[in-house]
């Protein structure tokens, strides 16, 4: 389930001094629902109106959820409660990646290269997404070798549990492996990727822990943490985290915060890093 990020507002919305705007709540989460194709099976809950810092505008938190999983979105609603934007408020004075950095929650999860490295790639990613497969594949076969120390590479899970069935359990068993042996994570990371085509849910265990054993990640262990599911809590938590920062779709990269959806190949985001080492990502504006 996903939310186009604004509608066009169709005419003023009115004063700015009301208590609060008038909503008839089921009309206009049927609007929502109706306008951007919601599934069956989606819990849509608003929460209280809020003056927005927009004359004119209030801010309403709209909360969806379905399958233990939760998405939030701010609506801006009119006065009268008859037009309404789907979208954040951004003050041109603030940039967005300096904001998204401090919340990136990269302790503990999988990396490569140092901490104090200039450029932190942050990749989410799933491990049945072809996507994802083409963009890691790209960045750990030309990341270092480019660059060197100057940049850190750390993995985080985001498996998309409605549309791939083995991406979860590949997360699980990644997530085991890290905590086992961390040398051997991106090694076996790297052969599921190269084994997407033919891993299936059926079979997706066998597979796991082959490609575990040719790391030799210690054969008990790794079956019993995957059995157990002692990593699936810290996948979903990666996943949740994501979402709080704006993910919802793979792969997602944040390169020292500054998002990049999809993967337009490995030059492009060479482009960025390259700013980003140069000091000239951003305007002289916004530099202290």
């Amino acid at each position: 389930m996903r939310l186009l990020s604004a509608l066009l507002v169709l005419c003023s919305f009115g004063l700015a001094n009301a208590a609060e705007p008038k909503i008839n709540t089921d009309k206009l989460l049927f609007h929502v629902k109706e306008t951007f194709n919601l599934p069956p099976g989606v819990d849509m809950k608003l929460g209280k109106a809020e003056k927005s810092e927009i004359p004119g505008l209030y801010k309403v938190a709209l909360t969806l959820s379905k399958g233990g999983q939760a998405q939030d979105r701010m609506l801006l609603v009119s006065e009268d409660g008859s037009r309404y934007l789907v979208a954040e408020i951004q003050d041109v004075n603030k940039l967005p990646d300096a904001d998204v950095l401090k919340q990136l929650k990269t302790e503990g999860a999988p990396s490569k290269g140092p901490a104090t490295a200039k450029v932190t790639v942050v990749e989410y990613t799933d491990y049945q997404c072809p996507y994802c497969k083409r963009a890691h594949e790209a960045i750990t076969d030309n990341l270092f070798k480019t660059y060197g120390d100057k940049v850190r590479l750390v993995f985080k899970h985001y498996p998309l549990v409605s549309i791939h069935p083995w991406a979860e359990p590949a997360g699980v068993a990644g997530a085991c492996v890290a905590k086992i042996k961390p040398d051997a994570f991106y090694p076996w990371s790297k052969a599921v990727f190269t084994a997407q085509a033919e891993i299936t849910a059926e079979n997706a265990k066998s597979m796991f822990m082959k490609f575990a054993a040719a790391q030799k990640v210690d054969a008990k262990k790794i079956e019993e943490c995957y059995d157990k599911k002692e990593t699936l809590e810290l996948v979903r938590k990666d996943a949740s985290d994501g979402e709080a920062i704006g993910v919802n779709s793979t792969p997602t990269l944040f390169v020292n915060g500054h998002r990049v959806t999809g993967f337009g190949g490995f030059e492009q985001l060479k482009a960025l890093i390259d700013e980003m080492l140069a000091g000239t990502h951003q305007p002289a504006s916004f530099k202290n």
